[in-house]
This record gives C-alpha cells, sequence and structure tokens, in this order.
C-alpha cells in the first residue's frame, strides 16, 4: 500500500495506541510492585488504583477519538 494512499488518520490513531500500551505496560507493573512489596496502606492503593483505572479509560477513549466514524450507508436506514 502506497504512504500517500493512506487515510490520514491511522498514523494518528497508531501513534494513541502505542502510547496507550506503553503506559499500560509501565504503569501496571509499578502498581504491583507497590502492591506487594511495599507497606504502603491499602486506602492509598486503593487510591492510586482508582487513578490509574480513569487514566487508562481516559486514554482508551482518547485512542478511538482518532479513529472516524463509519460512514452510513443511505440503504441502512429502516423503513
Amino acid at each position: 500500500m502506497n504512504e500517500k494512499s493512506k487515510a490520514p488518520w491511522i498514523s494518528a490513531a497508531a501513534r494513541r495506541v502505542i502510547v496507550m500500551v506503553v503506559l499500560i505496560a509501565v504503569i501496571t507493573p509499578i502498581w504491583a510492585y507497590l502492591l506487594f512489596l511495599t507497606d504502603i496502606p491499602m486506602i492509598i492503593m486503593a487510591g492510586f488504583a482508582l487513578i490509574v483505572v480513569l487514566l487508562f479509560s481516559t486514554g482508551t477513549a482518547w485512542a478511538a477519538s482518532a479513529i472516524p466514524p463509519r460512514e452510513s450507508k443511505s440503504d441502512d436506514t429502516p423503513d
């Protein structure tokens, strides 16, 4: 496939997905390390877990927003 024939949103979506994969690959082991190998109170770990979940959900929405919606076809509308 020619580079010029690619849709411009593909590279933006790919970069955003790579950012999300790196975030997941870095933050999840850090949280697991803090959970199992430190003496941090559980309420602080729960707060950190909530922040991580909010970060992941926001990042996933950000990555998905790079993908344009499908165009509807005129024959798909119900009669």
